[in-house]
This record gives structure tokens, C-alpha cells and sequence, in this order.
């Protein structure tokens, strides 16, 4: 296992127990606040390019069959995913099937650069990947994908497949829908509209979908329901155990070049010009929830230690679900 921790923000510094596990396991860390205050959210293709060149060293090894497993904060930086992808792309051009775990499946349209929601539109329309899988979809970006120009073109041709929960997929089975609005219905509908919990028939139905035989994970904790995850975005109903029993599964049928996690909570900053930064405040607070201080009582995940009077929870929480993640990495990636 190829570990590398990229810090684009204070997520994972603020959780000293997973930094320790992963320096154990030789994890290269790369300070890259400065590259991420300006990548936040989204990026023009000049900043995006610079950042690449700071990750190639990370993606290159002696060991190429070992996956690449990625940590890189907050979900705000799920376009980086992309980057990655065009990294080991350019390195051996092997046809690969993207595996993603999401509350969101960030199809939208973005013309200048990437967006956070945009990367997997993206990777489709330049071919870096033969298909994106998207397990665990619960939001709204399914109910009203025209919204924010939805990649619907990628469903109906099936580049693109959507495994969403019963709940939001049933929300739209009964409307009237354009042609390609009916095909995302009919193709949520064909997948079964799943549970949040592993289910071994929709997993065998998954393989049927995975036409290549190495795939990469790219793994948004906001699929993960709030006992299990504190996020900068919505978040959806899977636990961690379930999340855990999707991997084990994949890595005992395919082989897996690559995972990344994102969707530990961290703090907005943002650097570029004064609008930039405008408009980035103005997309937060249209689309992200506000920052949750406190939880209910018993909803701390397993192993997280107690967070003082008046702190947010989310760094213990993220940490012990980060060292459950690399522990089952390294045991199954073996």
C-alpha cells in the first residue's frame, strides 16, 4: 500500500492518532494549504495544472501493484480525485472503473476548470475512466439534476450508473420526466433503488457493471450517516461497518489501483481575488448545512474520545472512523 496524506487543509492535522497510525505505515505527507486555500470549492485549469505537477511525485512507486491509498480532507476537495486520475493515467493508460461511495454525484457542469461537484463529468469526458459506479447517492442532486446542469447525457449512455437509496430513487419514480430525465429514472429504477445497508445481491449486480478488471475507490464520507463522519457537506444514512463490507467485497473481486477519502470536516479558507472568495462564501451557504457544534447524545462514532465543553466533535469522530478505514486497508489491500 502506497500511503500518501495530502493536507490541502487542517482536517487531518487536527487528528494526531491517525497521522501516528499512518507515519507507522511509511504514509508520505505533503504540506499543500498554501495550492489548497486557492483549489477550494473549484479551480481554473491553471491552478489545477500546478497542483498536478506537486502531486506526480506521490503517484509514482516501486511498487506499482500495490493501490495507492489517498487521504486529502475535506469533501470541498473531491476534484483532486481527477488529478489523480489523469496522474496514473498518463503512467500506464489502463482502462479503469471508478468506484465511488457519495451522498452526491457530482455530474454537474463547470466550464473554467474543475468543481468539487463537477470531477466525475470531467473524468467520463476526457476518458480518463471507462465508467463511474456511484453507490450510496442521497441527496436532492438526484431529485432536480437539471439544477445545476446535470451530466444526464453520461446515464443514459450508462457511462455513468447511479446505485441511489430507496428513498430519493422511489421520490422520482412516479414524475414525468424528459428523455434524459427517463433515463435516470429507468436506470435507478434497473439498479434496484438500494438499502444503505451491503447487500450481496446489489454488490453481484454491481459487478455486471464493471466491465474492466482494475478499478479505483474514491471514497466522500458524506455518504457516511452523522454517527459515523462530520462533514462540510449533507450527508447521507451508510454506516461505516457497511462502507467497510463494500471494500472488502471489491478487493476481493477485482483489483484495485487506487482509493481516496475525502469528507473530513474542516474550516473554509480560500485565497484569490476578492470575488472569488465572494462567490465561493455565496455557494457555501446556498448549498453546504451549517457547521454542526454538538450531537446527540450516543451518536459518537465507535472510538472517538469526547470532544470539550462547546468544541466541535468532528475531529475525534473523523479520526477513529480514518484509523478503522486505514487499518481495513491495509488488511485487505494485502
Amino acid at each position: 500500500m502506497n500511503l500518501n496524506l495530502l493536507h490541502l487543509d487542517d482536517a487531518l492535522l487536527a487528528q494526531p492518532r491517525f497521522l501516528a497510525a499512518a507515519a507507522a505505515k511509511g504514509a508520505r505527507q505533503v504540506d499543500l494549504r498554501a495550492p489548497g486555500a486557492g483549489i477550494r470549492l473549484w479551480a481554473g485549469d491553471k491552478k489545477l495544472q500546478a497542483l498536478k505537477e506537486s502531486l506526480r511525485p506521490c503517484f509514482h512507486g516501486p511498487d506499482l501493484k500495490s493501490p495507492f491509498v489517498t487521504w486529502m480532507g475535506s469533501g470541498d476537495f473531491h476534484h483532486v480525485t481527477a488529478l489523480i486520475l489523469e496522474l496514473m493515467h498518463e503512467a500506464n493508460g489502463e482502462p479503469i472503473t471508478v468506484i465511488q461511495f457519495d451522498n452526491h454525484p457530482d455530474w454537474v457542469s463547470h466550464a473554467d476548470g474543475l468543481h468539487c461537484g463537477s470531477w466525475v463529468r470531467a473524468g467520463i469526458e476526457k476518458n480518463l475512466v471507462q465508467r463511474v459506479v456511484s453507490i450510496g447517492v442521497n441527496s436532492r442532486d438526484v431529485v432536480w439534476p437539471e439544477l445545476k446542469g446535470a451530466g444526464l447525457a453520461h446515464v443514459a449512455s450508462g457511462r455513468h450508473r447511479l446505485y441511489a437509496l430507496r428513498p430519493v430513487a422511489l421520490s422520482i419514480a412516479g414524475r414525468r420526466f424528459g428523455k434524459k430525465r427517463d433515463a435516470l429514472r429507468k436506470s435507478l429504477n434497473a439498479m434496484g433503488q438500494i438499502r444503505p445497508e451491503f447487500d450481496q445481491d446489489v454488490a453481484r449486480r454491481l459487478l455486471r457493471d464493471i466491465t474492466t478488471d482494475s478499478i479505483y475507490v474514491t471514497i466522500d464520507k458524506d455518504v457516511l450517516c452523522v454517527a459515523a463522519a462530520m462533514t462540510n457537506w449533507d450527508q447521507g444514512q451508510m454506516s461505516l461497518d457497511d462502507l467497510l463490507l463494500w471494500l472488502r467485497f471489491l478487493f476481493g473481486k477485482k483489483h484495485v489501483v487506487g482509493v481516496d477519502v475525502v469528507g473530513d470536516y474542516s474550516k473554509p479558507r480560500y485565497s484569490g481575488s476578492a470575488l472569488t472568495r465572494l462567490r465561493k462564501l455565496a455557494e457555501v451557504a446556498l448549498d453546504q448545512p451549517r457547521p454542526v457544534r454538538h450531537m446527540p447524545a450516543g451518536t459518537a462514532g465507535s472510538g472517538s474520545a469526547s470532544a470539550p465543553p462547546g468544541a466541535s466533535p468532528a475531529p475525534s469522530i473523523n479520526e477513529a472512523g480514518n484509523i478503522r478505514l486505514l487499518s481495513a486497508l491495509e488488511a485487505i489491500s494485502c
